[in-house]
């Protein structure tokens, strides 16, 4: 169980929105006062607190937190792993893994984009307008090399079926 896990985040988070509405509606229109800008940072802060203590466990923080990212990542087909972490792992490490693949689908996705702007311009692209990758472990290595390998036998077998 991860120590920041709170059974009460739901209705500290309930307060918080509560708290930030009512600063919404006291700020109104107008250009808002500083330190009603510092309370809304702080309250906002704050609740995001309780939402991150919403989670009992490393695997489901990493659920919430990367469906988005691994659901664009396979659209986009970009390969991203799903980390499994033990159950006591500690929030620090739980949010390294998830800045850890989200790097890695931004960095693939900002590489395919800055390629295909450079060939389109007929040119080559510059090394340092390519983000470098993250460096991977030997078993994520191997489980991309697996993917891989698997997807290009479904692509063989997918056109095998429509010769035939």
């Amino acid at each position: 169980m991860l120590e920041s896990h709170d059974p009460d985040w739901a209705a500290k988070f309930d307060d918080r929105t509560d708290r930030l509405r009512e600063l919404e509606r006291r700020m109104g229109d107008g250009l808002p006062d500083p330190d009603l800008l510092r309370e809304y940072d702080n309250i906002a802060g704050a609740q995001r607190l309780a939402f991150d203590a919403s989670h009992r466990t490393a695997q489901e923080y990493i659920d919430l937190h990367l469906s988005l990212t691994l659901r664009e990542a396979d659209l986009d087909g970009i390969w991203a792993w799903y980390p499994r972490l033990p159950a006591s792992a500690d929030l620090d490490a739980t949010r390294a893994v998830v800045r850890e693949v989200n790097g890695w689908v931004t960095a693939v996705k900002h590489n395919r984009e800055m390629r295909e702007v450079c060939q389109r311009a007929g040119i080559t692209p510059d090394p340092t307008s390519l983000r470098s990758l993250p460096r991977l472990s030997w078993r994520t290595h191997f489980a991309r090399l697996r993917w891989r390998l698997g997807r290009a036998k479904r692509l063989r077998r997918y056109q095998s079926h429509q010769e035939s």
